[in-house]
């Protein structure tokens, strides 16, 4: 155990913060069987934190559409040790592509991360270390960054995290109620984690500890060896730096110029994304203007047609009436013909020929 710091007293009871100095032994106290049954005679109860990045891996690129539950199971059955599979979001909280492995064991972390690589489902994907933002360290007494109640350089008085006013006796002190922040000034309690200072410091910190893993790293490349000190770095001090030297030290932070890159890449896909849907929305009003036209010319083709059965049925009718008139002329010729039999069937012929090219022309 590095450290511990005892919280606000609540129903009688008390909150103990424990600090440890590695993974093994963060591994050992998570365990509940590793806990005695009382405490200096006194019942207790343990709250489990969640998983450092010091026993997490991230796998960068897993599909979306792959059976997510078939995917953990897979990882489990052939990885025992690991005790939990999350997919993570992005700040809209989308589920991405990136897929964070938390484990019980060191040694399995470890070989996994120096093996580059792990097999799910009968793919080979692969791994790399987890990094998230350090959490930053604030003082339960005078509120400053970085340091331990024990280690705080002010000893004689303690300073109200609300109205941020200094004190020698906690009873004697009279808080206005007033919210002042010692680092910005602002209307926040001093160790609040929106704070603006807080949050620069956050930063800064996190690009200096993921530089010093870096060098290192690189440091040992050549000699076929990468050491994997995520889980030697304190990601809750800053090892004796003040806040401005943290600053200093962050400014010369060598991936700067690819994050400048990365922040490239994402903008030009934004734009990619944003043409893509500019060109699904022409294709999609070029398709409806296309639907209308071919409406206007079905309904025209559907007058054009009916104007067609139109002329039929009337043609029909002049061709029954003909067809009656020739039945009743060869029933009773004299009465329909007379003397003028051959002028009769021309007349006849004539209207027949009339009808027919009149047909034609309509269709």
């Amino acid at each position: 155990m590095a450290a511990y710091r005892k919280g606000r007293a609540e129903n009688n009871e008390c909150k103990i913060l424990i600090f440890v100095e590695n993974s093994e032994s963060f591994l050992y106290l998570y365990k509940e069987e590793n806990w005695p049954t009382t405490l200096a005679g006194n019942n207790f109860s343990t709250k489990k934190p969640s998983i450092p990045p010091q026993l997490a891996l991230v796998i960068p690129a897993v599909s979306l559409q792959i059976n997510w539950d078939d995917f953990v199971q897979d990882l489990k059955d052939n990885h025992p040790s690991i005790s939990n599979v999350v997919r993570l979001k992005n700040k809209a909280q989308q589920p991405i592509r990136a897929v964070k492995l938390e484990f019980n064991s060191v040694t399995t972390r470890r070989e996994l991360l120096e093996a580059g690589e792990i097999s799910v489902m009968h793919i080979k994907y692969k791994v790399a270390e987890f990094y998230t933002q350090a959490n930053v360290l604030i003082c339960s007494n005078c509120f400053g960054i970085g340091h331990f109640r024990k280690n705080c350089p002010q000893k004689n008085e303690s300073t109200c995290k609300t109205c941020s006013e200094k004190y020698t006796n906690l009873k004697d002190h009279l808080c206005s109620g007033v919210l002042k922040c010692i680092h910005c000034g602002g209307p926040h309690v001093s160790n609040d984690a929106k704070c603006r200072v807080v949050q620069d410091y956050r930063a800064a910190l996190t690009r200096n500890l993921l530089n010093n893993i870096t060098t290192e790293n690189m440091e040992h490349a050549n000699a076929g060896q990468l050491i994997n000190n995520v889980s030697q770095a304190t990601y809750t001090t800053t090892n004796g730096l003040s806040y401005a030297n943290v600053l200093k030290m962050s400014s010369s932070y060598p991936n700067d110029l690819l994050l400048k890159k990365l922040d490239s890449i994402v903008k030009k896909v934004e734009e990619e994304s944003i043409a893509t849907r500019h060109s699904l929305e022409v294709i999609k009003n070029e398709m409806r203007n296309c639907y209308d036209g071919m409406k206007q010319q079905v309904e025209t083709l559907e007058e054009k047609l009916k104007a067609t059965e139109k002329k039929f049925e009337d043609f029909s009718m002049k061709i029954g009436e003909i067809v009656q008139n020739i039945c009743a002329t060869l029933l009773y010729p004299q009465n329909s013909q007379g003397q003028q039999w051959k002028s009769y069937w021309q007349e006849k012929i004539k209207t027949l020929v009339e009808a027919r090219s009149t047909s034609v022309k309509s269709t």
